[in-house]
């Protein structure tokens, strides 16, 4: 559980990257996938080659790793488009709709029960989603703000099939290690344009490196160590704490002001969260 939640706040800070960097929705995803899978496979070449060496040997555990990384091309692409259309903080709220698919997928795998104490906790995080979002209700006749929101919504989907198909990887092979799947998955999902690369300066890739190592890898590796012990229902819940934090950066860094709906949407989302991690614990 804790290290979801290590993931979850690791990852939080993606979308505030998103708007420091000066590339397109394609390059960002290309750069963060593709530098953090790179660096993935050099540190197992480098340390454990034996892990490397194991990848191809289970082919489909192989084939759910690309399906994972082609599932997470396609999220990374809509995401970055509604980031920039709407707002980091809100369309990182859209794409946490995935908690209501990852606890449907495991109630209809019977992987888990839906109890009351997990139901509660599920409909506290969504309305604290909503409380934060709704603040731009007065924009719901803008095709632009209209559009972003759709693409966010896509997004939470498209976000759902790769938590789903990492997951799977993981869990098909006991054995491995959540740093093979991150990496094929990451490779696989990052053949992306690569229009105005090097004209960057050296700030810019260090902002990149941060992006794809530190938020991307780092946050994913966290979050997929617990893939073999957690429930898709408390997976997801875990990472609703994610759009939460990056509404927080997202006041802090480019000063968006909140309301008291917001802060009590925060302060719903955050029981939420406290609630399946204090059940976890028992």
């Amino acid at each position: 559980m804790t290290s979801v939640l290590i993931g979850a706040i690791l990852i939080s800070f993606a979308p505030v990257m998103v708007l420091l960097l000066p590339f397109g929705p394609l390059e960002i995803a290309f750069l963060r996938t593709g530098l953090g899978g790179l660096f993935l496979f050099l540190l197992m070449l480098c340390f454990y080659r034996n892990e490397l060496r194991e990848i191809p040997s289970h082919p489909k555990s192989f084939i759910l790793m690309a399906v994972a990384g082609s599932a997470f091309a396609f999220d990374m692409y809509i995401w970055n488009l509604s980031v920039l259309t709407i707002g980091a903080g809100l369309a990182t709220v859209l794409a946490n709709t995935q908690v209501f698919y990852m606890t449907l997928w495991g109630r209809l795998r019977g992987e888990e029960s839906i109890d009351t104490p997990k139901l509660i906790s599920l409909l506290m995080g969504i309305l604290g989603l909503v409380l934060i979002s709704t603040d731009a209700a007065a924009k719901i006749l803008n095709p632009s703000y209209i559009h972003g929101v759709v693409l966010g919504l896509l997004a939470g989907f498209a976000y759902f099939l790769y938590i789903i198909f990492l997951r799977g990887s993981v869990k098909y092979r006991p054995d491995i290690d959540p740093r093979s799947s991150l990496m094929v998955s990451s490779l696989f999902s990052s053949p992306m344009q690569l229009q105005g690369m090097f004209e960057a300066n050296i700030v810019l890739w260090i902002k990149v490196l941060f992006l794809a190592i530190f938020i991307h890898i780092g946050g994913w590796y966290f979050i997929s160590r617990a893939f073999k012990a957690l429930t898709p229902s408390v997976v997801g819940i875990c990472l609703l704490l994610q759009p939460v934090l990056s509404s927080l950066w997202g006041s802090l860094f480019f000063e968006e002001i909140f309301r008291l709906q917001q802060i009590i949407g925060i302060s719903l989302t955050l029981s939420a969260v406290a609630m399946i991690h204090y059940r976890s614990l028992l």
